[in-house]
């Protein structure tokens, strides 16, 4: 994330990272403070130093191949930390109760805007 940050901040000319915004998947098991200070060690003597950083989880959303359900559902195993971790989770589908599903969405790491200063 922060190179892609800098990258931006480079192609804007800008002496000053002020604020970034990302949107995390609950199924990344990432939170808001673990990413905070893992920027807040990555960032240090860069333009990026001390910027705010506005984390948004996203909840987890399926679709039951069953019974057609698409939406929001909840995952209540272990956490996996693994960068395939969306093709190794399994809801089970909160209107029919099958497990035949797929993870539309809640894994993702976006990176949404970064503000400047020049």
């Amino acid at each position: 994330m922060l190179d892609d940050v800098l990258k931006l901040a480079k192609e804007q000319d800008a002496v000053k990272v002020t604020e970034i915004s990302v949107q995390v998947g609950e199924l990344t098991f990432v939170t808001a403070e673990q990413l905070g200070y893992a920027f807040e060690f990555v960032s240090k003597n860069t333009i990026a130093e001390g910027a705010k950083l506005i984390v948004e989880i996203e909840q987890a959303e399926i679709k039951c191949n069953t019974c057609g359900f698409v939406g929001e559902a909840h995952y209540h195993g272990p956490e996996i930390h693994e960068s395939s971790v969306a093709q190794r989770i399994f809801i089970d589908c909160p209107k029919c109760g099958s497990n035949l599903t797929e993870l539309v969405r809640g894994s993702e790491f976006f990176l949404k805007s970064v503000k400047f200063e020049k």
